[in-house]
């Protein structure tokens, strides 16, 4: 008689070697915790023994529902990564890449990241500035990719990009629409501002972004080979307007050094000029 209790009993959760207490309750046999427990029925409101995980089938189901999350946020961060890194290069620039040869520039940039809520609540961007080569795009794409690690919305472009798209888009309203959606990522990162072209179209369209994004109250970095002279009296009237807005949010970073890209460039050539048997 007690075998067919037993039976009755258990649940289709059962395994081998798991047993009844003295309360006639199915316990696991690797936990030693109940797999049953007594509620009352809707209908009958009389008590009815229903399935429950256990505490090893609770703490498997955690771990696999915290496997999960943590797949669907890499995905997440991934797809942010694609969709918002407009080069591939970008995404090898990252903070434990940095040499620390300007170590408060990067104490800088990691502290921006780490109080981004309030660098975004108050609408601070960054203005890094100075020469060719000296990192000012390696460490906005630090910044870049330290935030879409926390799943923040990141573009990083230039303007040479975003006229070649806007040219493309045709009438004015698909412009203005293309314009407009670049305002709906948390932070913008425009890369070498002053290379594009000096049409008076080219320039009307930089006007547009910078003024469409200053109006959307949301952070913009800008990467430059400009110098503060150049910013702040520009030979061009018309820039005038654009580094206006900019310096209104915009934090200057003056970046100065030998370019990295001459060092790396001298350092190939001493190790394989020799190795090749060519003259130096």
């Amino acid at each position: 008689m007690e075998d067919i209790y037993n039976t009755l009993a258990k649940s289709k959760n059962d395994e081998p070697g798991d047993y009844l207490d003295n309360e006639g309750f199915l316990m696991c046999v690797n936990c030693n915790t109940r797999k049953q427990s007594e509620h009352p029925n809707p209908s009958t409101r009389q008590p009815e023994k229903v399935t429950i995980k256990c505490k090893c089938r609770t703490e498997e189901y955690d771990r696999q529902l915290e496997d999960t999350k943590r797949f669907n946020f890499e995905m997440k961060v991934e797809q942010l990564r694609r969709d918002g890194l407009s080069d591939s290069e970008y995404s090898k620039w990252t903070f434990d890449k940095d040499d620390n040869r300007y170590p408060s520039i990067s104490n800088a940039c990691e502290k921006y990241v780490a109080e981004w809520e309030t660098m975004k609540a108050d609408n601070v961007g960054l203005l890094f500035y100075g020469s060719v080569g000296v990192g000012k795009t390696f460490h906005a794409c630090c910044i870049a990719n330290a935030l879409l690690d926390k799943c923040v919305t990141v573009l990083v472009t230039s303007f040479p990009r975003i006229l070649n798209k806007i040219q493309s888009a045709g009438w004015n309203e698909n412009r203005s629409e293309f314009i407009d959606k670049l305002q709906l990522y948390d932070l913008l990162i425009i890369d070498d501002l002053g290379v594009e072209r000096s049409t008076d179209f080219a320039l009307e369209q930089v006007f547009n972004v910078i003024d469409t994004r200053y109006r959307s109250g949301k952070p913009l970095i800008i990467t430059t080979n400009l110098s503060p002279s150049d910013i702040i009296k520009p030979e061009n009237i018309n820039y005038e307007r654009v580094y206006d807005r900019i310096a209104q949010n915009s934090l200057p970073i003056k970046m100065t050094g030998e370019s990295r890209r001459k060092e790396i460039a001298a350092q190939k050539r001493e190790r394989y000029q020799g190795f090749l048997g060519l003259d130096g």
